[in-house]
């Protein structure tokens, strides 16, 4: 927001405005990899996973629902988080200190267990 900028009628104001450059330390990272179920050899992804991200010490979550063979991929912005993943028939995967840096991808492929009925 620019204050004290007067504009008169007919004429020309002439405005010099210093623009700071985007750097590495304000751009978003990314969290990407894959969710699938444990012990298969192919990796096999669970479509329809839903990836929680929370950042430590803050109550800010975002969360997203992945249907491409489990596959995912969230812009975030540079900080320490724990990650959620549900999945319907799975057990809940819960990990701590996850860490994004600006302009880079931290890459977290997820392994899933089946519940168990009991």
């Amino acid at each position: 927001v620019i204050s004290g900028v007067q504009i008169t009628s007919g004429k020309t104001t002439k405005l010099n405005i210093a623009l700071d450059k985007l750097t590495n330390e304000t751009k978003p990272g990314t969290l990407a990899g894959k969710v699938y179920i444990n012990g298969t050899k192919l990796k096999k992804g669970i479509a329809g996973a839903k990836v929680t991200v929370l950042e430590t010490g803050d109550n800010t979550t975002t969360s997203s629902h992945f249907w491409n063979k489990g596959k995912y991929s969230l812009s975030l912005p540079p900080g320490n988080y724990t990650v959620r993943i549900e999945a319907e028939g799975y057990e809940t995967v819960e990990i701590s200190g996850v860490v994004i840096s600006s302009g880079e991808t931290t890459k977290l492929d997820v392994p899933m267990d089946e519940t168990t009925e009991e």
